[in-house]
């Protein structure tokens, strides 16, 4: 059907069947879409309006598992025999020069790294993230210690400065106490 006719464009009032159906106001029609119209699915490569194909479920089964098949030619499997302790290189040539690693050691082109020598390279262990934020754990905790700790000295300092002026009001009032009877009774003259 072309586009703009059809079943949904005829039900106008008092035209074929369902006429009135959907009157609203002002006596529009409710449109009802139908497909081949356009409004319900538009091919869209070409932008006509076309109805769904049926589709060959046979083929595209088919067409899916020869896909996978190639796939798993392309990647076969690990042989089953082979030792699971010994690792698969991880080896490419470039200009006949061996570069990546395997079981022998680290392949750099004309020279090799022994495996026995890596082992006491240092290098990072676990998560660097991890790392970096446990890094940032232990400066605050290092930070609360030394703000503890000098909280603690100026405590420390406060008592100290506290007993030291005790001791010298002590050693004050003494010293008045001795002062006063020698006050009351002045001392004769020498000749």
């Amino acid at each position: 059907a072309a586009r703009g006719t059809g079943p949904a464009r005829e039900g106008r009032a008092g035209a074929g069947a369902g006429a009135g159906e959907g009157a609203g106001a002002l006596g529009v029609l409710a449109y009802k879409p139908v497909f081949g119209d356009g409004k319900v699915w538009v091919d869209p490569l070409t932008g006509e309006a076309e109805p769904p194909h049926a589709i060959d479920l046979p083929a595209a089964v088919a067409a899916r598992m020869r896909a996978l098949a190639d796939s798993i030619e392309a990647h076969p499997l690990a042989d089953p025999n082979a030792n699971p302790y010994v690792s698969k290189p991880w080896t490419f040539r470039v200009g006949g020069k061996l570069y990546g690693i395997d079981s022998k050691g680290l392949h750099l082109g004309s020279f090799t790294i022994p495996t026995a020598v890596l082992a006491f390279l240092s290098m990072p262990e676990g998560n660097i993230n991890e790392a970096r934020a446990n890094q940032a754990l232990m400066a605050m905790r290092a930070d609360m210690l030394r703000a503890a700790a000098r909280a603690q000295t100026e405590s420390d300092f406060r008592d100290a400065v506290k007993e030291i002026r005790q001791r010298m009001e002590k050693q004050h009032e003494q010293q008045q106490k001795q002062e006063q009877p020698q006050q009351g009774n002045p001392r004769p003259a020498q000749p």
